[in-house]
């Protein structure tokens, strides 16, 4: 169910949503990247009539959506925040925390949910350039045999800013964005030996980025050179891997990666449209 209700020539809009969904989870296929280690996996039958013996997920989602348009120094600008619940009457859950040494899968018994607020504010500062501000917090919680947990690798604070300039001729474009991205908590490891336990959360870091392009047009045709950059301020998470000298261990495991595990990478390029 969705309803939308716009007033003030719609510069003001008001949004409500609600669902319900349901899924059939391929545990392999979705957590296909966990195979990349030694552990082990164990499923909890619930249902030998379903799929991989595991009930289907059902979620309940619910949310609301607010749009303001406005002018900002007689400029065109807008904020819209975003509000949503889902809460899961049956779920498949991916538990790494009971052992370091497998993945336990079984389906929910308790409660699992997720709030997510996101805030968004755009305008034009001066003539053809352009600011986006947006914030982003998650709370996700799931029932494990440990206990109630965050759901692991799952930042509950993201944001970032972003400025953008095209020059009175149309010719160069410039962008320029900074994420900030929060601690995560990371799966258990405390039952491997202490030169292979990672801290229980991650550390907060920023990523950065930027492109600058050159656009000329000919009869039919438009040519776009570019310069750009990823992750400049070259943050990195080191050693992502677990025994990585020991890759047929029982302790090596390449499913832990929280933040960026390649440096900060410039790249060029040119694209030609035809027309």
């Amino acid at each position: 169910l969705h309803v939308r209700y716009g007033i003030n020539d719609n510069k003001t809009v008001f949004r409500l949503s609600a669902g319900r969904a349901l899924k059939t989870a391929n545990i392999f296929a979705e957590n296909s990247y966990l195979m990349a280690s030694s552990r082990y996996w164990e499923l909890i039958v619930s249902d030998l009539n379903m799929p991989y013996g595991l009930k289907p997920e059902i979620a309940w989602n619910y949310g609301f959506n607010f749009t303001q348009k406005f002018k900002l120094n007689y400029r065109d600008a807008h904020i819209t925040v975003d509000a949503y619940r889902t809460d899961f009457e049956s779920q498949v859950v991916i538990d790494m925390d009971n052992s370091a040494r497998k993945v336990l899968i079984y389906n929910l018994n308790g409660k699992s949910y997720s709030n997510t607020i996101q805030t968004e504010f755009a305008c034009e500062l001066r003539k053809r350039l352009n600011m986006k501000i947006a914030y982003r917090y998650v709370d996700n919680k799931v029932q494990y045999i440990n206990g109630v947990l965050d759901k692991p690798f799952l930042s509950k604070h993201r944001g970032f800013i972003n400025l953008s300039y095209e020059t009175k001729d149309n010719h160069w474009q410039f962008d320029f964005t900074t994420q900030y991205i929060g601690a995560k908590r990371i799966s258990n490891t405390k039952d491997n030996p202490v030169e292979y336990q990672l801290p229980e959360i991650s550390p907060w870091h920023t990523h950065l980025l930027g492109q600058i392009t050159y656009l000329t047009k000919f009869k039919k045709s438009e040519l776009h050179v570019y310069l750009g950059g990823e992750n400049l301020g070259n943050f990195r998470q080191l050693n992502p891997i677990l025994a990585v000298n020991d890759p047929y261990g029982k302790y090596f495991d390449a499913g832990m990666v929280w933040g960026p595990i390649y440096g900060r990478m410039l790249y060029a390029g040119l694209r030609f449209k035809i027309k």
